[in-house]
């Protein structure tokens, strides 16, 4: 029988266990399959980028557009967004965006930075 010690250290090892990108464990493939994410997994493997078109409804993009705007301040970027509206916590800890880092940077990963930036109305087409 594995003593205390032992046990705590398998315990953290399990916790921040590193793979690959796109090396999903059986438990993260069971996270993706369950959110129904495995469309996005594959397009962003081949592709390099992803969308969620889902991830908000229209009252929630438009309260995440608010809160950029606000920031922004006519700027054309902010950074350092986590602490000024409480939509930026609710963003990234939306379950399915948790699963992706997890996919691409493994567990534990370490969030240090939300920036957003604003686009200049085109002409119209």
């Amino acid at each position: 029988m594995a003593n205390v010690g032992e046990q705590t250290l398998k315990a953290q090892e399990a916790m921040t266990e590193t793979r690959q990108p796109f090396d999903l464990s059986d438990e993260l493939q069971r996270k993706i399959d369950g959110l129904e994410l495995g469309a996005a997994v594959e397009h962003l493997k081949e592709h390099g980028y992803g969308t969620l078109p889902d991830l908000l409804s229209p009252a929630e993009n438009a309260k995440l557009r608010e809160a950029i705007l606000r920031a922004c301040k006519g700027y054309p970027g902010a950074s350092m967004l986590m602490h000024r509206d409480p939509v930026f916590t609710e963003i990234v800890l939306n379950p399915k965006v948790l699963a992706l880092a997890e996919v691409l940077v493994g567990k534990g990963c370490l969030l240090s930075q939300v920036v957003a930036s604003v686009r200049k109305q085109g002409p119209e087409r």
